[in-house]
């Protein structure tokens, strides 16, 4: 039997038991839990597999990964004007410890704070302890909920909330160098003013990364952004969303001085074809990386899944910059099914050198192709299949990739 009827003879099996539970779309049992006066347990079970053909040659099988992450949390609230939460977490790649008598260290603390309410007066609340920092859609600052991990930050939140705003100041701990041998106090830390207003519309923020660590005479990083995120609908059908940033400061001896912007404007629709969309998603590049001066933007600590595709082929930050132009639609062809359709064209901003010595912008088109059905009381089941297509200049004689998934995921 050849490569490809075996590749092809795995997917089919790989995705048999999801297409027959959706089709079939039997109800889950409900359940009820106890945990005591004052807490409040919940948790999740997340399982996915996948079959990754993304090294861009068809001779070559497609290695499969399955994932487990287990989390189960805990709140108390019972002590007056706090709240203290808990949540463990397991994170594991089927098979590296699977029937065997070995321990492991998969086994972590996911968040762990105590928040005080109405401190020091009504409208304030202070957060400390590890916790997860998700805001506007995330292009910025995110809980990357894809990852088989997460993250989450250790450090200290003050929140103010009134009707019409709430403002967040936030230090984060990125690095902690305090413990090093011999003693090194100059940590790296992510300090933060995040606003919202406007009815929870628009987002105006200013975030500082710096990395007091010294090189040369100069920290190693102190990197500012200041921005903003719209979500506005302009009629029940028609809405945007908007992220826009320029970043500045320095990286020891370099300047910075880079910008971001990204926006989708969808139409909704009340047939099986429920929104169709379009999209970009922008970040400067540098045209020179030999001065003193840094012109290609970071995505900080932004959910890198949610954009640029599905595949992750770009989820780091490009120094030739990236410019990515989406066509999205979504449709619902039976009952709590939905399915999705993304379709990405991607270049660089700047000019890269091909293998021919050309110059070119050139990158190539991602299809991706995601089907979800929610079954109630908090399974659901997810599939995906995506393909890449590299344009000649960035990737010669290559041929296209692909990438398959499946996950089924258990929320209480």
């Amino acid at each position: 039997m050849t490569t490809d009827k075996i590749s092809g003879v795995r997917l089919v099996v790989f995705l048999l038991p999801l297409i027959l539970v959706i089709l079939l779309n039997q109800p889950a049992r409900s359940w009820d839990i106890f945990a005591g006066e004052g807490l409040k347990l919940d948790g999740s079970v997340r399982w996915r597999s996948e079959l990754d053909g993304k090294d861009f040659d068809n001779s070559t099988a497609m290695p499969e990964r399955t994932y487990l992450r287990t989390r189960l949390g805990l709140e108390f609230d019972k002590i007056n004007d706090a709240l203290v939460y808990i949540q463990v977490q397991d994170s594991r790649n089927i098979g590296s410890n699977s029937a065997t008598l070995t321990n492991d260290t998969n086994l972590g603390l996911h968040q762990g704070y105590i928040k005080l309410i109405g401190f020091p007066f009504e409208q304030l609340s202070l957060q400390v302890g590890r916790f997860k920092a998700t805001y506007g859609r995330q292009r910025l600052i995110g809980a990357v909920g894809w990852s088989n991990v997460g993250r989450s930050f250790d450090g200290a939140r003050a929140s103010f909330k009134s009707d019409d705003l709430k403002i967040d100041i936030f230090s984060l701990k990125v690095q902690e160098r305090s413990f090093d041998e011999p003693p090194n106090h100059k940590d790296q830390v992510f300090y933060g003013v995040y606003g919202n207003l406007w009815e929870e519309q628009l987002d105006l923020f200013f975030l500082l990364d710096w990395d007091m660590m010294e090189s040369q005479g100069d920290y190693d990083l102190a990197r500012w952004t200041a921005g903003t995120y719209l979500n506005y609908n302009f009629t029940p059908r028609v809405g945007l969303q908007l992220d826009a940033a320029y970043q500045g400061g320095y990286q020891g001896a370099d300047d910075i001085s880079a910008f971001m912007v990204a926006s989708d404007l969808f139409y909704k629709l009340d047939s099986i074809v429920k929104s169709v969309g379009i999209g970009f998603d922008i970040t400067s590049g540098d045209d020179d990386l030999s001065d003193d001066m840094i012109e290609y933007f970071d995505n900080l600590y932004y959910t890198g899944h949610k954009f640029r595709g599905f595949m992750d082929l770009f989820v780091g930050s490009a120094r030739s910059g990236l410019m990515d132009l989406i066509f999205r639609t979504q449709f619902s062809p039976l009952k709590q099914v939905e399915i999705a359709v993304d379709i990405h064209h991607f270049q660089t901003m700047q000019d890269y050198i091909t293998l021919e010595g050309d110059e070119s912008k050139a990158i190539g088109q991602e299809i991706d192709l995601t089907a979800k059905h929610d079954w109630r009381n908090g399974l659901g089941l997810q599939a995906g299949a995506s393909a890449f297509l590299p344009a000649n200049d960035y990737m010669t004689d290559s041929d296209p990739a692909y990438w398959f998934y499946a996950m089924i995921t258990a929320d209480f």
